[in-house]
């Protein structure tokens, strides 16, 4: 799930409610590069008789394709991640103010104060331009500023430089937690499902709106049972349509991922 910490578009105090509403449990915010939210989180999860696990989504690259990576149950004081995801933020600002300028290049004149004003952080990334954009009248659509100007390809297309899967899988594990890979049905293009079998990774992503075909969720399965891994599951929730528990884990899913970050923290729970 994601909050206005990242690309969502609630507070993160709004989502246990919906989550209560749902049947939900056990859950987690998951902000791209951010736990900023994760103190109010837990608070009104807490309040809602919910449990929350500390989560993070990370920015990492491999062969020059950006792969996220999910960190579960490590401990939100950590400095040594709070110090990588200052330098992440810091990553993501310069990359959204080079991006402005390619697009002032093509003759966009956009007045980079105007894009604060409205997106004053701690998160940039390229949606929060494509709505800067779609608001300006420049485009008519969302999917129009990636077709057009922010899309792989396209005129002002300046890549992620996140932070290597090793050491995103580092980063996490030393601050208690777990690294899964998350949906990888969007990496299928570039990596075969077996390639992720290098990585030393506690688990990976099953349910994930983006991932349908039984197919696949059979080749995620023998993965996760040959590697010893933990799935995960989650709606990937940003607040903008309505939520679905559709992609939610079941209960002895989420007790063997409770468990693994038991084993690896050698206590109960991270939070």
């Amino acid at each position: 799930m994601h909050s206005e910490f990242s690309d969502g578009v609630r507070k993160p105090r709004e989502l246990p409610p919906i989550l209560k509403k749902a049947g939900i449990k056990c859950c987690s915010l998951t902000d791209h590069d951010s736990i900023g939210g994760l103190d109010d989180f837990f608070r009104i999860a807490e309040r809602y008789g919910l449990q929350p696990i500390s989560g993070v989504e990370l920015s990492c690259m491999e062969n020059n394709q950006q792969i996220h990576l999910l960190g579960y149950g490590f401990d939100r004081r950590n400095q040594p991640l709070l110090d990588k995801l200052d330098e992440l933020r810091t990553r993501r600002k310069d990359r959204t103010e080079n991006i402005i300028f390619e697009l002032n290049k093509i003759g966009l004149g956009i007045d980079i104060s105007d894009f604060y004003k409205l997106n004053p952080g701690p998160y940039w990334g390229r949606p929060n331009l494509a709505n800067f954009l779609l608001g300006k009248g420049i485009v008519a659509s969302f999917k129009e500023a990636f077709d057009k100007y922010l899309g792989n390809d396209q005129p002002a297309y300046i890549p992620n430089i996140g932070l290597s899967l090793v050491e995103g899988i580092d980063v996490i594990r030393n601050a208690g937690g777990i690294a899964i890979l998350a949906h990888p049905v969007l990496y299928a293009e570039k990596f075969d499902l077996s390639y992720w079998s290098s990585f030393d990774l506690d688990g990976i992503e099953l349910y994930h709106p983006r991932q349908k075909k039984n197919e696949l969720k059979k080749q995620i399965k023998s993965l996760a049972r040959k590697m010893n891994w933990v799935i995960s599951g989650g709606s990937d929730y940003h607040g903008i349509l309505p939520y679905r528990a559709a992609n939610a884990m079941s209960e002895d899913e989420t007790s063997l991922l409770l468990s693994r970050i038991g084993s690896v923290q050698g206590k109960t729970l991270a939070g």
